[in-house]
């Protein structure tokens, strides 16, 4: 997710598919398809991407720095950045469990994509 880049999104936004490098298999592309449910997340979401597509190039990196805009985000601070936020939670809503950027990775948002 990482080395996204904006024109990758357009794809995403129109036919509701992106191509993605699995690296750690090989160096093809393959295509990870929506499911229903992530195409209805991103058709509401619309707005928030078009304005994204507004404030950086096409070859942008989509998650960067504060300081660099031309350096894709380490891994390390998007994770210390979504852990934060997801300590949050239990104060906002005292009986749910212990949630951590692990969680949401595995959980929600593999319900996002497809397998094919």
């Amino acid at each position: 997710m990482l080395p996204l880049k904006v024109y990758q999104l357009d794809t995403l936004l129109q036919s509701f598919w992106i191509s993605i490098d699995h690296s750690k298999c090989s160096s093809a592309n393959y295509k990870a398809f929506l499911t229903n449910e992530g195409i209805k997340l991103i058709k509401a979401r619309k707005e928030d991407f078009e304005f994204l597509f507004l404030m950086k190039k096409p070859d942008s990196f989509i998650f960067t720095s504060e300081s660099n805009h031309d350096k894709m985000l380490r891994r390390e601070r998007l994770t210390k950045d979504i852990n934060k936020i997801m300590k949050s939670i239990p104060s906002l809503a005292p009986n749910q469990s212990n949630i951590t950027s692990y969680s949401f990775r595995v959980g929600y948002l593999s319900n996002l994509w497809k397998d094919r």
